[in-house]
């Protein structure tokens, strides 16, 4: 069922020669070319039949289209491919081919019309392609500094050893180059040099690294810090069913943010000072590298999203605001408890506190408060629930069940 608020919706299977379309309404099917002509006639198409048009992202065949609709006034919409192709999994298709892949992607343009988004500025296409070109020729130079380090050990590069190093010295002033450029970019606008100073003001994110979440999350600010975390590809995808509790693991996102922000992770981790204490938490628990490092990130790009929200630099007072902003403001109370090792659920059973719906709040206000204890009390608390082993249910001290809650009888003691 078609939920748009288009009227019409188009989709394209985008190739770098050809582009196959297919209009829902009808069910027409077209085959145009890629190139000015095609775009022309695809635009009075969508134009008479005031359709929105959706496509894949295809590997950057599809921009020079995405920017001539948008300059026509047409809407234009770019779809995850996995989504996509989930979608058509979750239909039972098997078969493949540019017409059935166009009628797919219109196909999920109705069914999730909220899905896509929308073409970058100009200013955030033009920052995009310097940073997609340094990134390529470090690769580059990567690559060909690993060649020459295997030849020098092989003894095989002396007739060739000066090239190769003429080589590295003209990629390492073109990748300099590039760097200028994209500052000069960047200072040109005011709302960009504003961003890239708000996400400099974090440490651990440099001149070279700011550039890229600007160009490749222009939602920084916009979403919440759970959607920036997913965009990024830096959110942990829970895997459970049932008693069943998989291992978490982070997936999909924006692949080169991801990567540009474990770069950075990995300076925080040694240099924020904040995040270097969450890092050592993490290794003393006997968490992986890499599993370090994707939180750290995680949390780093968290951090960036409030900021370019309230749109303020970090530094002096907004450090405590942002990293711990959870002790102030709503359901503060309930954070603190939580931290100092006091359960918000109900006292005799603990799975009722998940079940019970908005009389949740009223059950949980039975329970004692931190400051309603006194300093032994509160004491012998937290050790006693740190202590005891959650899952299992040991022997515990008296007044405490199995599970890690206090007793009902407890609860009353502690009031009293």
């Amino acid at each position: 069922m078609n939920t748009s608020t288009h009227p019409e919706i188009i989709g394209l299977d985008v190739s770098r020669d050809w582009l196959a379309v297919h209009c829902l309404s009808d069910g027409r099917h077209l085959r145009l070319p890629n190139t000015d002509e095609g775009h022309s006639e695809l635009e009075s198409i969508a134009g008479d039949r005031n359709a929105l048009v959706c496509f894949e992202a295809a590997g950057g065949c599809e921009w020079r289209l995405w920017a001539s609709l948008e300059a026509a006034g047409i809407p234009a919409r770019q779809l995850p491919p996995a989504q996509v192709k989930a979608f058509g999994r979750s239909r039972g298709a098997s078969a493949k081919m540019d017409r059935i892949d166009a009628e797919l992607i219109a196909c999920f343009m109705a069914f999730r019309p909220e899905a896509g988004r929308r073409l970058p500025s100009g200013k955030l296409r033009d920052l995009r392609t310097p940073a997609t070109a340094r990134k390529q020729l470090v690769e580059m130079r990567k690559s060909v500094q690993l060649q020459n380090k295997a030849s020098l050990k092989s003894g095989t590069a002396d007739p060739v050893e000066d090239l190769v190093d003429e080589h590295l010295e003209l990629t390492t002033r073109q990748i300099a180059e590039i760097e200028e450029r994209i500052e000069s970019l960047l200072a040109n606008d005011a709302v960009l040099a504003e961003t890239a100073a708000i996400l400099r003001s974090v440490p651990g994110i440099g001149p070279v690294v700011c550039a890229v979440p600007v160009a490749e999350m222009p939602e920084l600010g916009q979403i919440t810090g759970e959607q920036a975390a997913a965009l990024a590809g830096l959110a942990p995808i829970a895997r459970d069913s049932g008693q069943m509790r998989g291992k978490r693991m982070i997936g999909g996102g924006r692949r080169a943010l991801r990567q540009v922000l474990h770069q950075a992770a990995l300076v925080a981790s040694n240099r924020n000072k904040d995040l270097k204490v969450f890092a050592d938490r993490l290794r003393k628990e006997g968490k992986p590298h890499k599993v370090v490092a994707a939180a750290v990130a995680c949390k780093l790009v968290v951090i960036v999203n409030a900021l370019c929200k309230s749109r303020q630099p970090l530094g002096g007072a907004n450090r405590m605001t942002y990293l711990r902003r959870r002790t102030s403001g709503p359901g503060a109370e309930a954070w603190k408890q939580r931290r100092n090792g006091l359960s918000m659920r109900f006292p005799c059973c603990p799975r009722m506190g998940r079940t019970l719906g908005p009389f949740r709040p009223r059950i949980q206000s039975t329970l004692p408060r931190p400051a309603d204890l006194n300093f032994d009390d509160r004491e012998i608390q937290l050790l006693t629930w740190h202590l005891m082993d959650r899952r299992r249910r040991s022997p515990v001290e008296p007044g405490f069940r199995g599970t890690g809650q206090p007793s009902r009888r407890a609860c009353r003691a502690a009031a009293v």
